[in-house]
């Protein structure tokens, strides 16, 4: 639908996006024996919609989360242990329990409440153990022999190849805290709280896992069933996570960091996971500008219009991360940067009031009788963004980035989605702008007719009646004349545009003629004159005027091939059309909070994907990749 377009104003089609929200997950470890929290809390920010085409506003939260963790520990408890007491023998006795099957699960926090209480009391009633809730020596010993809860851990089960066939993993955008295993943690350790946590009730993991890329015995191994273990958590089937981790201990001669990996873990819809080392050592970082200027400059090859500073200033690795997102995005796409602003801000919110990690927001508009249009456009970048930049990642083997890319490549796939249509919504705007300044033009015109009229046929009047007698047929031409001009000038159907022009310089030939066949020294000649300019300048005034309405409803008409259904771009209803031939669930939390009714977000994701984790979008949306791979969009 169009609103408020007249033959002076036009108001932009009102176009309406969503704001990304940020993805929470937060594990509470309870002095009580709290069971665990449940796993990542997405909390949807709803969009406060602005009315009119002349604001367009998109922004991605992605948020970063520390999340406490299970530790395992080594050695077991050689005190009486009951209620009340703390201390790593305490967590040990927890593991230990927790292998057994305990349920509900406890958290192993070196605490022991109620919930351990409760635990070691049913434990010792299923094992032929005095049920007196305390862990003395006999109860430790059993709690150290052999465990049978069913299941079995990945070093017994086929090696899976990934997820199951069809089976779509979302894409979980959360940043976690893995606590390192501490000292005397062993494998078998580890593989009993798996097993612990595939015999529980409900289970926590299915009967097949894994671990891979690294060696068998290996430290790299060790940490990652400490992975397992802690993101071993039935609220996290059916989930893909990319996580940057320590695999070893850090060195002590010399004294060091200690070593990290990039690590991918897939649990599919049955619970069976596979925890992979992508590759050893953090993200690669993006190559260091020398300063400012040399960053500002490369960015702006990019295609952005500039790069500020907002409410936060730019630092050099952060503008490095920004081109290297950006650069890895196809120079067709960053056609779409053209006449956007970089801005950095400290903090970003929507209309609610609620935070955001990034924001793409454009602006075309015209005023009333205004004759040039305005546009504007900036894709603004928050702290929270770069938060989780040391805790997660995205990528694959072959190429990988820092997780902020997935917020920055978002932002640019909003800009690519909505690129045709705001360059035709700005078209439609500068057309209209044009044929404003028209019919200024033949406004003037008509009153220089309007003036000129009524003083020529006031001095006709005054003629003789020979001379009004001779002037009969040119007067009628002139009267002629005008009504022919303007008809042309109140056209507004393109269509007639030809005819009614025809018309008006037909009748502008005959009022000539007519002009050319008074005798020579009549009055008309000079009483007219002024009158007969007038109609030309209004003729010419008119036809430019039709030329310029023609050329909006041009615009117009180009703009609808751009824009689908409810205002959105065509591209995004290509989007949504393969989308739903193909059955694809939305590929994140956040992408499905928001689908269907606001499928920009979706889309925003799976090019982001598309950009940054190939791998990930092929193995679970192949479709998406083909149709990106073959431009659709950008039709």
């Amino acid at each position: 639908m169009r609103a408020g377009r007249s033959a002076v104003d036009v108001e932009p089609r009102k176009v309406v996006r969503v704001a990304r929200v940020a993805r929470r997950r937060t594990d509470v470890l309870d002095a009580a024996d709290a069971p665990p929290a449940a796993d990542a809390r997405h909390r949807l920010l709803e969009v406060q919609r602005s009315a009119g085409n002349r604001v367009v506003t998109k922004a991605v939260q992605r948020a970063p989360v520390d999340t406490a963790a299970a530790q395992v520990v080594g050695p077991p408890a050689v005190r009486m242990l009951r209620r009340g007491h703390t201390g790593e023998d305490v967590r040990h006795a927890q593991d230990r329990l927790n292998a057994h099957g305990a349920a509900p699960p406890l958290v192993t926090d070196g605490i022991f409440g109620p919930l351990t209480q409760a635990a070691t009391t049913q434990y010792q009633r299923t094992h032929g153990l005095s049920p007196d809730a305390v862990i003395g020596p006999r109860t430790s010993a059993s709690l150290e022999g052999p465990t049978d809860v069913g299941g079995s851990s990945g070093q017994a089960a086929p090696r899976p190849t990934g997820p199951a066939p069809g089976a779509v993993l979302r894409y979980d955008t959360s940043a976690y805290t893995i606590t390192p295993p501490s000292s005397g943690t062993t494998l078998a350790t580890l593989r009993a709280a798996v097993q612990a946590a595939q015999g529980a009730t409900p289970p926590q993991l299915g009967p097949t896992v894994h671990v891979q890329g690294v060696t068998p015995g290996s430290q790299a191994e060790l940490h990652l069933w400490n992975v397992l273990v802690q993101m071993g958590q039935r609220t996290r089937w059916g989930t893909e996570a990319d996580i940057v981790t320590r695999i070893g201990p850090a060195p002590t001669r010399p004294p060091g960091p200690a070593p990290v990996g990039r690590v991918t873990v897939r649990i599919d819809g049955q619970g069976n996971a596979v925890v992979t080392l992508v590759a050893a050592g953090p993200v690669p970082v993006a190559p260091a500008f020398a300063d400012r200027a040399a960053a500002d400059a490369a960015l702006l090859a990019l295609g952005f219009a500039s790069v500020r500073d907002g409410s936060a200033s730019w630092t050099l690795p952060q503008l490095a991360k920004v081109h290297a997102a950006i650069a890895a995005v196809p120079a067709a796409d960053r056609a779409a940067l053209a006449g956007v602003d970089l801005v950095r801000e400290r903090t970003l919110t929507n209309a609610a009031g609620e935070p955001l990690a990034g924001l793409f927001s454009h602006r075309a508009a015209l005023a009333a009788g205004a004759t040039t249009a305005t546009r504007s456009a900036s894709l603004s970048i928050a702290d929270s963004a770069f938060a989780g930049d040391g805790l997660s990642f995205i990528g694959d083997a072959t190429r990988s980035g820092p997780a902020s890319a997935h917020t920055i490549v978002h932002e640019v796939g909003h800009a690519v989605e909505t690129k045709a249509q705001r360059d035709a919504q700005f078209a439609t705007l500068q057309a209209q702008g044009a044929m404003n300044a028209e019919v200024a033009r033949v406004n003037a015109a008509v009153l220089r007719h309007n003036a000129a009229g009524p003083a020529a046929f006031a001095a006709a009047r005054r003629w003789t009646r020979a001379q009004q007698g001779q002037a009969r047929a040119f007067l009628a031409t002139v009267r002629t004349t005008s009504t022919r001009v303007n008809a042309v000038a109140q056209n507004d159907d393109p269509d007639r545009n030809a005819a009614r022009e025809a018309a008006a310089r037909t009748a502008v030939q005959r009022r000539d003629a007519a002009r050319a066949a008074l005798p020579a020294g009549h009055p008309a000649l000079t009483d007219f004159a002024a009158l007969l300019s007038a109609q030309d300048d209004w003729l010419t005034a008119a036809v430019a005027r039709a030329q310029a309405n023609a050329t909006v409803h041009a615009r117009r008409a180009d703009e609808d091939v751009v824009t689908g259904g409810g205002g959105r771009s065509q591209r995004l209803d290509d989007f949504v059309a393969v989308v739903n031939a193909n059955s694809i669930p939305p590929l994140t939390e956040y992408a499905r909070r928001n689908w269907p009714g606001h499928p920009e977000e979706f889309f925003a994701e799976a090019y982001s994907f598309w950009r940054n984790d190939r791998q990930y979008l092929q193995t679970n949306a192949p479709a998406l990749v083909t149709w990106f791979d073959g431009g659709g969009h950008r039709r």
